[in-house]
C-alpha cells in the first residue's frame, strides 16, 4: 500500500537526542498494530514487540534505512505520536485518497460532528470535537477539524468549505450549519446545498412549512419510500416545491443565495411486534431542482454516520480512548479513518465478508502482509 511510503514523508519534531527510532518507523508501527487491532499505547508496545524483526524488515524494505532500534516503549510511541502535526497526518492522508482511488469533482459531500467522549471528559479544554467531510461513495473523509466545543462548530464548516473543491459537488450539513453565510460559501465556490431547517433559523422554518399547505397543491412533487429491517417498517414521504420564490415573490427564503427548491420530509417508524408508529417531520432548503436527487442525498447524509462516526467508536473504540497529550488524539483519529477507508475498501473487494470477520483476518497478518495488500 502506498500510504507506507507517505507515512515515511511526515516531518519530524523530536529533538536529535530523543530520537532513538525512526519517525516512520514509529508510525509505520502505530499504523499496522491500529489496522490489526490494537487500541491503546500498550497494546501497540505488545505489538512491537510481537513483531519486531518482521518490522525492521518491512522498515528497511521500504526506506533502505538497516538497524535494529528494540522495541519503543508506550510512552515513545505516545510522546512521537502526540508531537505530530494533524495537518501533516492529514495530508498524507489526502497523498493516500488521491494516488489509491478516483477522488474527482461531482460529489456528494457530508459535514457532520463527532466528539471523542473519552478524551473530553480528561479535559473539557481539549480540541475533542471533530467536523468532518465525508465522501459517502468513497467511504473517505476528505478533510477535519479539531474544535474544543461543539458550539464552534459553524466556524469549522467555515473552514472545511475553505479547503475543499466544491465544484459540481452537493454538501449536505444537519441543522447547526444552516446559516446563510454557508449557503453563500458553497454556491460561491460552485457547489450545491441540502440544508436541514430547524428552530436554530425558525422565520425559515416556519416560512417553508407555509408553502405545504393546499394553496400550493398544484406545485407539490410527492415521493415515497419503504425500508423493511430491524424488527420496523419505516415509510418516508417528501413533498419538495421547486423554485417558490416564483410563487412568493415576497418570500423572506430570498436572503438564502441560490436557493431553487424547498423539501418537507415525514418519516414514519412502525414496529412490527407491537404495531406502535411513531412520526417526525423535517425542513429542507436547497439549491437543487431534482427532488429525486434530493430525496437520495438526504438518506445517503447519514453515511457519515454509520459508516463513519459508529464505526470509529465500534472499531477502533474511539469514544474510550484517553489519548490527549498534545495532538495524540486529533493523529490518532486521522490515522483510524485512514484504517476505516483501508477496510471499508477491502470489505467491497472481499464480497461477503463482514467487517468483524475482516477485522479478524487483519489481525492475523504480518507487517509484511498488510504491506502487501492491493486496495
Amino acid at each position: 500500500m502506498s500510504i507506507f511510503n507517505q507515512l515515511r514523508m511526515v516531518e519530524d519534531p523530536r529533538i536529535n537526542r530523543c530520537k532513538k527510532f525512526p519517525l516512520g518507523y514509529i508510525l509505520t508501527t502505530v499504523f499496522t498494530a491500529t489496522l490489526s487491532g490494537c487500541s491503546s499505547w500498550y497494546e501497540i508496545e505488545d505489538y512491537a514487540e510481537e513483531y519486531k524483526d518482521d518490522l525492521e524488515a518491512l522498515y528497511e524494505r521500504i526506506s533502505g534505512e538497516s538497524s535494529s532500534w528494540g522495541v519503543p516503549s508506550h510512552d515513545t510511541l505516545n510522546r512521537a505520536i502526540s508531537l505530530l502535526d494533524p495537518k501533516q497526518i492529514e495530508q498524507v492522508y489526502k497523498a493516500f485518497l488521491e494516488e489509491s482511488f478516483e477522488i474527482t469533482t461531482g460529489k456528494h459531500i457530508c459535514l457532520d460532528g463527532k466528539t471523542m467522549r473519552g478524551v473530553k471528559k480528561l479535559d473539557f479544554d481539549a480540541d475533542s470535537h471533530c467536523v468532518t467531510a465525508f465522501d459517502p461513495k468513497q467511504q473517505a473523509s476528505l478533510a477535519q477539524v479539531y474544535i474544543s466545543t461543539k458550539s464552534n462548530e459553524i466556524n469549522a464548516i467555515r473552514e472545511i468549505l475553505k479547503a475543499l473543491d466544491l465544484r459540481d459537488s452537493v454538501i449536505t450539513i444537519d441543522a447547526i450549519g444552516t446559516q446563510t453565510e454557508i449557503a453563500k460559501a458553497v454556491v460561491g465556490k460552485g457547489g450545491d446545498y441540502i440544508l436541514q431547517v430547524k428552530d436554530n433559523q425558525k422565520l425559515t422554518k416556519e416560512e417553508v412549512q407555509s408553502f405545504f399547505c393546499p394553496i400550493y397543491d398544484a406545485h407539490i412533487v410527492h415521493q415515497e419510500q419503504k425500508d423493511f429491517g430491524h424488527g420496523r417498517i419505516e415509510t418516508r414521504t417528501m413533498s419538495s416545491i421547486v423554485d417558490p420564490l416564483s410563487l412568493d415573490p415576497d418570500s423572506t427564503l430570498d436572503k438564502w443565495d441560490g436557493l431553487k427548491s424547498i423539501h418537507m420530509m415525514t418519516r414514519v417508524r412502525t414496529d412490527k411486534k407491537t404495531d406502535k408508529s411513531t412520526s417526525e417531520t423535517t425542513f429542507y432548503i436547497s439549491s437543487l431542482t431534482d427532488g429525486t436527487e434530493v430525496f437520495k442525498l438526504i438518506r445517503e447524509h447519514w453515511a457519515v454516520e454509520n459508516k463513519l462516526h459508529y464505526m470509529l467508536d465500534m472499531l477502533f473504540r474511539e469514544d474510550y480512548s484517553t489519548k490527549r497529550a498534545r495532538n495524540a488524539a486529533q493523529n490518532m483519529n486521522i490515522i483510524n479513518k485512514i484504517n476505516l477507508t483501508i477496510i471499508q475498501r477491502l470489505k467491497d473487494k472481499l464480497k461477503g465478508t463482514s467487517t468483524l470477520r475482516l477485522r479478524k483476518k487483519l489481525a492475523r497478518m504480518t507487517p509484511e502482509e498488510i504491506f502487501e495488500i492491493e486496495l
